[in-house]
């Protein structure tokens, strides 16, 4: 089966546009609120693989989302001993709803061995495809448990049909260690709406409104205690020539304690509704935060919503240094680079911005191509579609090896 537009340009395959795909198709989610899934869920079904999806709730996670899901049970965040028996619990509920689906799509190493054994207990032939937009420390260490990790994983791959990675870095800084791969899709966070009237609007929105107040928004899960700790103590040191706007939820005691800690000129407001609440979030602000930092791994290789979020608004940002998100920002100019590891010399950055500054890089903002940020028909979902429409469910092809 020759793919389109897979990972590897080395394969050096056309994209060409095929037949209308129907293919039932079960989601397994880790948060029933997690909006990246949320967006590739619908941005499949765009393009024929129709959605049964099925969920875990998460405490800690109240953001409203619009899709229907049948529920899994609860996962306590960061109980990662307990997870098993959470997974073994809904094994009931998965194995019927994959009879009949030509497609089981896993989000997480947890879900596609949770799939794998479903499928073996139901003696089902889905199509397994793995999706991963985060690798966790352990899955990288040298210890025992790492090693057991990444046989589990290495196993797993060799029983799914497709690799999809949400960045490069992932098959560069992770997935070239191990000797065989499935073909790899790279597919982004990017945004999946049309520019229309209410994202035209905040990206029309003229910057520094404020007279001499520059405003940064950091949106989204607050799970950073280092951006909090910098955004705090730039606040304070300003003197209200900076002002920043906090908005999204936490399931972290410590987070939300340090929020109630908020000084002068930080405004915190809890969760919202993607949809609905961005523009107008976007609308308040001047620069995005996008200096995000959890989990030094990840960190290294993962691309954030943010970054997408902030070009289909028009708004520059503020990157750390060499992480994926910043070395974009940097090469294009769509604003300030920092290296938060370098607290004092971050904060004079910040505290230099100016208006003229901001206006320039919104310029370059606003003057990338679509495809930069948003996902536009033909795309790499419609690649994937394809290629799941006619791959063997029970055996994966093989892909470049490392």
């Amino acid at each position: 089966m020759t793919v389109a537009r897979p990972y590897a340009p080395a394969l050096g395959v056309e994209h060409t546009a095929g037949p209308r795909i129907r293919l039932k198709t079960v989601y397994l989610l880790p948060r029933s609120t997690e909006v990246r899934c949320l967006k590739r869920v619908r941005w499949l079904a765009r393009e024929g693989l129709e959605p049964t999806t099925l969920a875990f709730e998460r405490t800690g996670f109240d953001i409203e989302v619009d899709l229907p899901y049948v529920s899994l049970g609860r996962l306590e965040h960061r109980r990662y001993w307990r997870r098993p028996f959470a997974l073994l619990r809904a094994v009931p509920r998965v194995v019927p709803r994959l009879r009949g689906a030509a497609v089981t799509y896993c989000f997480g190493l947890d879900l596609l061995a949770l799939a794998w054994l479903c499928r073996v207990l139901g003696g089902t032939r889905t199509t397994l495809v793995y999706e991963v937009a985060d690798v966790l420390e352990i899955q990288c260490g040298t210890g025992l448990s790492s090693r057991l990790i990444r046989t589990m994983e290495w196993f797993l791959l060799r029983r799914a049909a497709a690799l999809v990675v949400t960045s490069p870095a992932y098959i560069d800084g992770y997935y070239r260690r191990f000797r065989q791969l499935p073909p790899v899709f790279l597919i982004e966070n990017k945004f999946g709406h049309a520019l229309g009237p209410a994202i035209e609007a905040v990206r029309a929105t003229p910057m520094c409104r404020e007279p001499d107040v520059i405003t940064i928004g950091y949106f989204g899960g607050i799970r950073c205690m280092r951006s909090l700790d910098l955004l705090f103590e730039l606040a304070a040191r300003a003197g209200g020539r900076i002002s920043v706007y906090i908005r999204g939820a936490t399931n972290s005691e410590t987070i939300r304690r340090r929020l109630d800690e908020a000084p002068t000129h930080v405004i915190v407001e809890g969760p919202f509704k993607p949809e609905v609440d961005m523009p107008h979030m976007y609308r308040a602000i001047d620069l995005g935060w996008v200096a995000y930092y959890h989990a030094a791994t990840n960190a290294r290789m993962a691309r954030s919503n943010r970054f997408y979020d902030c070009c289909m608004f028009g708004r520059p940002m503020i990157a750390q240094k060499d992480s994926p998100d910043g070395r974009i920002v940097e090469q294009k100019g769509l604003g300030l680079i920092i290296d938060a590891d370098d607290r004092e010399r971050a904060m004079r950055a910040m505290l230099a911005l100016t208006p003229a500054q901001i206006a320039a890089w919104r310029g370059n903002v606003l003057a990338l191509p679509r495809r930069v940020f948003a996902h536009e028909p033909e795309d790499e979902h419609a690649d994937l579609a394809r290629f799941l429409a006619g791959a063997d469910p029970m055996v994966a092809a093989r892909g470049a090896t490392s």
